[in-house]
């Protein structure tokens, strides 16, 4: 008879177990011995695109040992606090919605499952934002075709932005009055693309009024638009005379020889450095405004080779005796509207040619729609009596009109433009100084600027088909300050181009 040997159940509990943990150990311990994916290197970091305010950043990095995956970790300092992380299997990403003109930190570590590799050292960028450009002016403008045909040509200048690879013109008619006029939002905007910061701009409507802004194109992306610069247009009429026009050079300047603003600076000490800056601004005419008896009468013993032809309170007009001779003239304009003054002068070529009348005048000072209003009925008073008397001749009324198309009513302008007259600022052939400096400075050596019109008070305006080949303010400056301040006005210089009969 055979016996049956049983295993006691607790011996069989036991060897299973042991069985158990036996197994567990051979499947576990590969596992645990697995180790952590290696360094991640060469880790680039690319130019900051950007689109309005926010920018995206293209990080690039080789293959890691024992990679599966990678972690991008983003902040903004390189201490890493806070950072955002996003997880990859490639080896790129392109980090989105980083706010610009800050500093960002980034870095990249290797992922095999749950274990994960040294970060990379940290690699920081400033995104900064591409800088705004300068407000655009105009350097040059003239007339192609005629008739209904004819068209302007406008030469646009502007101060290179750093960074700029390419910039984007962007310009449009603009409807007055102009103020805020949202630009970018005209559905009849036209945009030109330049590679450099200047952009001719053929085929454009004559006597209108066109805006312009500018923008830079860097290797972040478009910086933000410039302020608005607006500019009217040349007409047909104010072309270059064909055959050989009579040239007249004309200066305005208020020298401020009267008024208390300028008694701080007297007048005896600046006289003679004013009357060589008009010699050496090589004119014919010479309009001066706030020059009473006294002053004018010292200004006239130091400007040798011109004749003064008249004066008014503190108006007077000089003319330069060998290229003009005067026919006639009057401290008298018109009626006790035109205070502070005016007074006119008829003169024509010392060699033969057209006569010209040419008025010195000074409108009303002040700030107020009142004042406005004023001006303008002032410029309107001028205009109605010297066309009384010279209803056929030239004319030219060039002064300190204390107003420009930066008012809500420029009421010199709107007067005068009835009678065909017209600014030079607004139709010149070329601008031989930046456009937007204005031309009265205040006493302060910083130039003001004015971008959108620039605000010029001194001002010439002449008669229908009278070219203005030039216009420039005449005041010296180094880096970017004026350096010899004679009045709180600068000499402003146009040069006419008169059609001769």
């Amino acid at each position: 008879m055979t016996r049956t040997t049983r295993t006691p159940l607790a011996l069989l509990l036991v060897a299973v177990l042991a069985l158990a943990g036996a197994l567990a150990a051979v499947t576990t311990a590969p596992a645990e011995a697995a180790p952590k994916p290696g360094p991640v290197a060469g880790v680039t970091v690319g130019d900051a695109r950007i689109a309005g305010s926010k920018a995206s950043v293209r990080i690039a990095w080789r293959k890691a040992p024992r990679a599966r995956g990678y972690q991008v970790l983003w902040a903004r300092s390189a201490k890493m606090k806070k950072a955002r992380t996003a997880s990859v299997r490639k080896r790129s990403y392109t980090v989105r919605n980083l706010a610009v003109g800050q500093t960002w930190c980034f870095q990249v570590r290797a992922v095999a499952g749950k274990k994960k590799g040294k970060r990379s050292a940290p690699i920081c960028r400033r995104v900064a934002k591409p800088g705004q450009s300068a407000s655009p002016w105009i350097a040059a403008s003239s007339v192609t075709g005629i008739g209904t045909a004819a068209r302007t040509q406008l030469t646009v200048r502007w101060r290179a932005t750093a960074g700029a690879r390419s910039y984007e013109l962007d310009y449009a008619i603009t409807p007055e009055p102009v103020v805020n006029y949202p630009l970018w939002e005209n559905k009849a905007r036209q945009t030109k693309k330049v590679t450099g910061p200047t952009a001719v701009l053929p085929g454009l409507t004559p006597g209108k009024i066109y805006c312009f802004q500018v923008r830079a194109i860097t290797a972040g992306g478009a910086g933000d638009r410039s302020p608005t610069h607006c500019k009217y247009t040349m007409t047909a009429d104010r072309r270059l005379p064909s055959g050989s026009p009579q040239a007249l050079d004309v200066a305005t300047w208020n020298i401020c020889a009267s008024p208390v603003a300028c008694r701080t600076h007297p007048f005896n000490k600046r006289v003679d450095a004013i009357a060589t800056r008009i010699k050496a601004a090589n004119v014919d005419v010479a309009a001066i405004q706030e020059a009473p008896p006294g002053p004018v009468d010292d200004l006239t013993r130091r400007l040798s080779g011109f004749d003064r032809a008249c004066t008014s309170g503190a108006e007077a007009v000089f003319v330069r005796t060998y290229r003009y001779r005067v026919l006639s003239s009057s401290d008298t304009v018109g009626t006790p509207h035109t205070n502070p003054g005016a007074c006119w002068a008829r003169i024509e070529p010392a060699n033969g040619g057209d006569p010209v009348v040419v008025v010195s005048l000074h409108l009303k000072p002040g700030p107020t729609a009142a004042d406005d209003r004023v001006r303008r009925t002032q410029a309107a008073d001028v205009l109605a009596w010297v066309r009384d008397r010279f209803p056929r001749e030239h004319l030219v009324l060039a002064g300190d009109t204390n107003s420009n198309r930066g008012h809500d009513l420029d009421g010199p302008r709107l007067a005068w433009q009835s009678g065909s007259l017209m600014d030079a600022y607004d139709i010149a052939g070329a601008f031989r100084s930046y456009p937007v400096q204005n031309s009265m400075n205040n006493w302060e050596t910083t130039p003001k600027e004015s971008t959108r019109w620039g605000a010029h008070i001194d001002r010439v305006f002449s008669s229908a088909g009278i070219h203005v080949a030039s216009w420039e303010i005449i005041e010296p400056q180094s880096g970017g300050r004026y350096t010899q301040l004679l009045s709180d006005h600068s000499l402003v210089r146009t040069g006419l181009l008169i059609p001769t009969s």
